[in-house]
C-alpha cells in the first residue's frame, strides 16, 4: 500500500468500506451519529476561516510550515504561494545564503512612492510648504521642508 500524500488520501485509506450494498443498504456499517453536517465549502460569512476555502492549504499546515509562511500562503492564495516559494528556493542567492531570505521592510516601498509624489507636485507648481500641507492632509506623513527640499533638489 502505498503511503498516504494527502489529506484525502489518508482520509480514503481510513474509511472502512462494505462490498455488500450501496449507500443506506450496507449491512455491517451504521449511519454516522448526528447526520451528515455540512459541505465542506467556503462562504462570505467564514472570514475568520480562510485556510478552509483552499483545501490544499491544509497539506502546508500538515507538513510543519511556520506560521508565518502560512499566514502569507492564505494571504495571496496557494497557488501564488507555490510560485512564490518555488522561485525562491531556486533562486542562486538563496541557495548562497542556506536558504535564509532577506525581506526588506514594506516602508521602504511607502516611502519610495511618498518620495515620487513629493515630486509631482512639484513638477504641478507647488511650493515645499504646499507639498508638506498636501502630504500631511492626504496621506498623514509629517515630512520636513528640509527632507522635500533635499528630494527635489536630489531629483529635480
Amino acid at each position: 500500500m502505498k503511503k498516504p500524500n494527502t489529506q484525502l488520501d489518508r482520509q480514503i485509506q481510513t474509511q472502512q468500506t462494505n462490498t455488500e450494498g450501496v449507500g443506506g443498504r450496507h449491512k455491517e456499517t451504521l449511519p454516522p451519529s448526528g447526520g451528515g453536517g455540512s459541505l465542506n465549502s467556503c462562504n462570505i460569512s467564514e472570514v475568520d476561516s480562510r485556510a478552509d476555502c483552499d483545501p490544499r492549504l491544509s497539506e502546508l499546515a500538515a507538513i510543519g510550515l511556520p506560521a508565518l509562511w502560512f499566514e502569507v500562503a492564505i494571504e495571496i492564495g496557494f497557488d501564488n504561494f507555490m510560485t512564490m516559494w518555488a522561485a525562491l528556493d531556486s533562486a542562486p542567492s538563496v541557495q548562497n545564503e542556506q536558504h535564509r531570505v532577506y525581506v526588506p521592510r514594506f516602508s521602504t516601498w511607502t516611502r519610495w512612492q511618498r518620495n515620487r509624489y513629493i515630486l509631482t507636485l512639484h513638477q504641478e507648481g507647488l511650493r515645499p510648504d504646499e507639498i508638506k500641507s498636501r502630504l500631511s492632509i492626504q496621506t498623514g506623513d509629517s515630512v520636513s521642508l528640509f527632507h522635500i527640499t533635499r528630494i527635489i533638489k536630489k531629483n529635480g
